[in-house]
């Protein structure tokens, strides 16, 4: 399947998740008991790793699944 017409979608989209997952970890940093932002970052990486399953990118589709693993 080509999925090469979604892929700058799919980039921009990815960092636009990316920068509000970093925000919420320096906010998780200044304190570390924000459920919100450990919940809204849980939220950005499942998007993501739905996103990558669908686009075929394995490798992105594993580190987003470990990542929800550890959280």
């Amino acid at each position: 399947m080509d999925n090469s017409e979604f892929k700058e979608g799919f980039i921009s989209e990815t960092r636009e998740y990316l920068e509000v997952i970093d925000h919420c970890l320096l906010a998780l940093e200044k304190s570390p008991g924000d459920s919100q932002g450990m919940e809204e970052i849980f939220r950005r990486v499942h998007s993501l790793k739905s996103m990558a399953a669908s686009m075929g990118y394995d490798q992105i589709t594993d580190v987003s699944h470990q990542m929800e693993t550890l959280m």
